[in-house]
């Protein structure tokens, strides 16, 4: 435990004194939450489930964490200081290692505050994860959906008045445009679109129902191509009138890899990434930037069939060895959409734990 505690310091501990003292060393740790002890927060903590980290992570507040080491059975003054700073060194590099995720968005919040979101496919998944994240960071958000009202009106309840529900098939020409004149309306502009909604099935080459392979490519492309081209080109009008904005396109690792059950799917993200860079390239002018995040395999309902089939063979892909969650992207979509990413146009961030480079 000392060993483990102290490090690479171990060595000069064992130097100035028996390890016994340091056994017998009286260990006091407190933590402290805007001045509340930490068993005082244990209820608010508690609260949060896995699902809905952003409530912590997004939260302003102060952690402060003070260590006191006392050796019981060591006199000598001067040196017992010296082996109490090393050890408190050495506790406090373990507690925040295993905090880093608080520290670390504590450090700098994202301020998205007077901006205006539209999210698609916000019912579920990375859609839902990624509005309430621009939310929290003071963002009004726009929720589109297609038929998950009841998942729709959720995330409308959690993100409270900052938040409208917007029914639309982003796949449908007509039914995009009223989905941005309605967002218009409601908060006076679009500053940041988020192209998620996005359609996945399986289309294998080898099939025998043609018809069923055609509309396995038109219906697609319509949502994950034309939809997102679409919507792009209706939220930049208002983009163009407010002084520019931001695009985020979602599209996929299958982007670059050549996917041999889903060529529509795999097609219709390489399609995306494309439209990002042209979008890059065109769009400057007008101070409209764009950008992709290409994940990976993410535990959402819409890659639950393939990962119950196959979850041992993907986790073999990856060298971090874990699925990646909804939260790992949106963290990303948070980031792009903040003025930490202005001067970044044209990209596409891979979001995949290291399985697919490219």
């Amino acid at each position: 435990m000392v060993v483990e505690l102290l490090g690479d310091r171990a060595d000069f501990v064992r130097e100035r004194e028996s390890l016994r003292e340091i056994l017998e060393a009286k260990l006091t740790l407190e933590m402290t939450v805007d001045d509340a002890p930490l068993d005082a927060m244990a209820k608010r903590f508690l609260a949060v489930d896995e699902d809905y980290r952003d409530v912590v992570g997004e939260a302003s507040f102060e952690l402060r964490i003070e260590i006191d080491i006392d050796f019981t059975r060591f006199d000598a003054c001067r040196e017992q200081h010296l082996l109490r700073f090393v050890a408190q060194r050495a506790v406090l590099a373990c507690v925040e290692r295993d905090v880093h995720r608080i520290d670390s968005t504590a450090m700098e919040q994202v301020d998205l505050t007077g901006k205006v979101a539209l999210v698609t496919g916000a019912s579920r998944g990375i859609g839902r994860q990624a509005a309430i994240r621009l939310a929290n960071a003071g963002a009004l958000v726009a929720v589109n959906y297609h038929r998950s009202d009841g998942e729709a009106l959720d995330v409308v309840r959690q993100i409270g008045k900052a938040a409208m529900p917007v029914r639309a098939d982003v796949a449908d020409p007509a039914q995009a445009e009223e989905m941005t004149n309605a967002v218009v309306e409601r908060f006076g502009r679009i500053d940041i679109l988020v192209n998620n909604a996005a359609t996945f099935d399986r289309n294998p080459f080898d099939g025998d129902d043609y018809a069923a392979w055609q509309r396995g490519w038109e219906r697609t492309f319509a949502l994950n191509v034309f939809g997102a081209a679409n919507a792009a080109f209706l939220a930049m009008r208002s983009m163009r009138k407010s002084g520019g904005g931001k695009i985020i396109n979602i599209a996929s690792r299958a982007a670059f890899r050549g996917e041999t059950e889903f060529a529509d799917y795999g097609a219709s993200k390489a399609a995306l990434v494309n439209f990002t860079r042209s979008i890059a390239r065109a769009c400057a002018k007008d101070n409209i930037v764009a950008s992709c995040v290409a994940p990976g395999f993410i535990e959402t309902d819409m890659a639950r069939s393939e990962l119950d089939a196959h979850r041992e063979d993907i986790i073999n892909q990856i060298p971090l060895r874990r699925v990646g969650s909804v939260d790992d992207v949106a963290s990303v979509i948070l980031f792009l959409a903040s003025p930490m990413a202005d001067y970044l146009n044209g990209v596409t961030i891979d979001v995949n734990g290291g399985s697919w480079f490219h």
